[in-house]
């Protein structure tokens, strides 16, 4: 197999549920790669869960329940989130009245206990926005 980098595809052991990348001697880095293999897990949150608690998986960029990372937290792993923007919201069609009023969409947004929403949706490792601007913060 032709590669150019410090991993190559280990077809041998390619399933629906993995891909083992193996590390490439011949890479024009591979004196610099800390690994001998990765392994890639297919699924979504509810597949990969088990991988983690099992200590199978070092990484994921899941969106875990609040209970499942405070589960995590309480074996030892680490869980840490980035500084993105996402979670829950709330949209509006802004062609039927009164959603198409702005003042209305911050009356809303200022009704919202947003560190509250922040910690029942997403858990304590989420914090709220600030400025609501449209963009993290």
């Amino acid at each position: 197999m032709i590669v150019d980098g410090p991993f190559s595809v280990d077809l041998a052991t390619m399933s629906t549920a993995q891909v083992t990348l193996v590390k490439n001697p011949k890479a024009w880095d591979a004196k610099t790669v800390k690994f001998s293999k990765i392994v890639l897990w297919n699924g979504e949150t509810p597949t990969v869960t088990p991988l983690v608690l099992a200590h199978e998986m070092d990484y994921g960029t899941y969106g875990f329940p609040p209970a499942t990372a405070q589960e995590f937290t309480h074996i030892g792993l680490s869980v840490a989130k980035p500084p993105v923007y996402s979670g829950p919201a709330i949209m509006f069609n802004y062609k039927v009245y009164p959603f198409n009023l702005p003042q209305f969409r911050q009356a809303v947004a200022y009704a919202i206990n947003r560190q509250q929403n922040a910690i029942s949706a997403m858990g304590p490792y989420y914090k709220p926005v600030k400025y609501m601007v449209g963009f993290a913060d």
